[in-house]
């Protein structure tokens, strides 16, 4: 099913958008469009409003991070991208047909046979407080470099942090 992705000036090079029915994002790296599932491979969240930054694409809720262009995480796991078709400006995404509707149970068991055939992901817990601290604040540079207001209502330091008053 071939899906319009608007012009290819118009496609950010900072942040993922939806497009059609929001089933996939799209951003561009590099003067290239891909486009990938709009679910995260964690915890299957939303990408679109995720933050890319030196062609690492930050998933918005748990910051889970993907090379581009290629979505590959961390881990190994990648992202499945579909074929982007570029025909005078305008560009198109070539998405597999909408799955038919499934019932809870059947949802759960496809999620658990796929999950049980991935390798157990080594290095997966680390020192989340250093990884959280210097990647919110970059996300947060970028997102107050486009939105001044949110910057000023966040209690946030140089690094990330959120200070501590102190009691005299």
């Amino acid at each position: 099913m071939r899906v319009p992705a608007g012009r290819f000036e118009e496609i950010p090079e900072k942040h993922c958008v939806p497009i059609g029915d929001g089933r996939a994002v799209v951003v561009r790296v590099n003067g290239e469009v891909v486009a990938f599932p709009n679910r995260c491979l964690h915890q299957d969240s939303p990408l679109a409003g995720g933050i890319v930054l030196d062609e690492v694409l930050i998933c918005p809720l748990h910051f889970w991070r993907y090379r581009l262009p290629e979505g590959e995480h961390l881990s190994g796991a990648r992202l499945r991208s579909f074929p982007v078709i570029h025909e005078d400006g305008d560009v198109f995404v070539d998405l597999p047909d909408p799955q038919p509707k499934q019932s809870m149970r059947e949802m759960l068991l496809a999620h658990a046979r796929e999950w049980s055939q991935k390798p157990v992901i080594k290095g997966v817990i680390w020192d989340m407080g250093g990884v959280f601290r210097r990647y919110f604040s970059e996300v947060m540079v970028e997102i107050g470099r486009n939105e001044d207001w949110l910057l000023d209502r966040l209690p946030l330091g140089p690094t990330g942090d959120i200070p501590i008053p102190t009691t005299t």
